[in-house]
């Protein structure tokens, strides 16, 4: 997708929990992303659970607004 800046999975020893690192050039690439996410989501959560999300930086209040609804925890830069 475009704007993306690292896109990685990582897995436990015990390749029971995973973790993705995304990080992308702006908000509205997240949102971008969110979208097409959005395609297949369903399917995709039949094969994972998500603990937690994390949100790095200072997004744009459209991504505060719609990570907010989905559980988000933010972390401003310091």
């Amino acid at each position: 997708e475009p704007d993306t800046l690292q896109y990685d999975w990582f897995i436990d020893a015990d390749n029971n929990t995973a973790r993705v690192v995304e990080v992308y050039a702006s908000s509205d690439a997240v949102l971008f992303h969110a979208q097409n996410y959005a395609s297949f989501a369903k399917e995709l959560a039949s094969l994972r659970t998500v603990a937690s999300m994390s949100v790095c930086g200072t997004p744009s209040s459209a991504l505060a607004d719609a990570f907010s609804k989905a559980g988000a925890k933010f972390y401003a830069p310091v």
